[in-house]
């Protein structure tokens, strides 16, 4: 047998033999060919864009949550420097808006609620780990360990 595609070839079912063209395009899709300028290809990555349309995302809810929160605290600032009580500043702000408002009221204080309770774990989670780097600076490793480790 002078060359290797004499004989039979063996594959897997599931296995299908393609030209590079349709494999390039099976496996491409990733980064998609736009032009050039100024000898330099531009190319469109999906993955990229994938990532900067989450990252957008995410940062508009944290600015719409943090927006919130900054609201109803000036809010209630505004009413306790007029001289009202907390629930007069409520009952003020409150009777002066109509029902789609105070629907959007109600969604303004629900991200606000959502920006405290992600701030408050941030904190929690932060104090946990610095405490557990303080009192657990390196993992413990008894016998039954190390030689586990070692047989392995």
């Amino acid at each position: 047998m002078d060359h290797p595609n004499q004989n039979t070839m063996l594959l897997p079912a599931s296995y299908a033999v393609i030209s590079e063209e349709e494999m390039t395009y099976l496996d491409g899709g990733q980064s998609i060919y736009l032009g050039s300028a100024f000898n330099h290809d531009i190319y469109f990555n999906t993955d990229q864009f994938a990532t900067f349309c989450q990252n957008a995302a995410i940062n508009l809810f944290v600015l719409m949550t943090n927006y919130s929160f900054r609201y109803i605290a000036g809010r209630v600032q505004s009413g306790l420097s007029n001289g009202l009580s907390l629930s007069g500043t409520f009952y003020h702000t409150w009777d002066k808006m109509n029902t789609w408002s105070r629907i959007a009221s109600v969604g303004v204080a629900g991200l606000a609620g959502v920006y405290v309770y992600s701030q408050v774990m941030n904190v929690i989670r932060t104090v946990t780990s610095i405490y557990d780097q303080i009192v657990n600076p390196m993992p413990s490793f008894d016998a039954a360990q190390a030689e586990g480790t070692a047989a392995a």
